[in-house]
């Protein structure tokens, strides 16, 4: 049986404003760099979080085409647009570290790139799975190269 436990509300005054800031999220600073980088134009991302995932998502975004601008310590505007996009130059490998969401973002959105995109992960990421991914771009008529069904792709 489960043993209640009653809780009180703190009770203080304060007399000045108190806040805080609250680091961003990777997985939402990916998603939100994706639909920028979809969107024509430009869009100023706030709250974003800076980590080795979002870095490798920028960087790979760059190597396409996409322009990418720190504008702030949590700010980045992003000028996008699927006309811009652009095989990354000499046939380079967009790394991507262990980044799970980048891996799956990215893939799915190199597909409106004129050419061949080619992502490389770390040792980890050489370890996990994206069969239903790559299954579902092979049934909508997707070139795509992946024999282990994990990264490289």
């Amino acid at each position: 049986m489960l043993e209640e436990i009653i809780m009180e509300p703190l009770k203080f005054r304060c007399s000045s404003v108190v806040s805080w800031k609250v680091p961003g999220s990777k997985s939402i600073t990916n998603r939100v760099l994706i639909l920028a980088a979809l969107a024509k134009g430009k869009t100023k991302l706030e709250g974003v979080l800076h980590s080795d995932d979002t870095l490798h998502m920028i960087n790979a975004l760059r190597d396409m085409g996409i322009k990418i601008e720190k504008s702030g310590d949590t700010s980045v505007v992003v000028e996008g647009g699927v006309g811009i996009l652009k095989e990354p130059d000499n046939n380079k490998q967009l790394f991507i570290g262990n980044s799970g969401t980048t891996v799956r973002f990215l893939t799915s959105f190199a597909t409106l790139v004129p050419g061949t995109v080619s992502f490389v992960g770390d040792e980890h990421m050489a370890k996990r799975p994206i069969a239903d991914l790559v299954t579902a771009l092979k049934q909508m008529n997707i070139d795509i190269d992946c024999p282990t069904n994990c990264p490289p792709i």
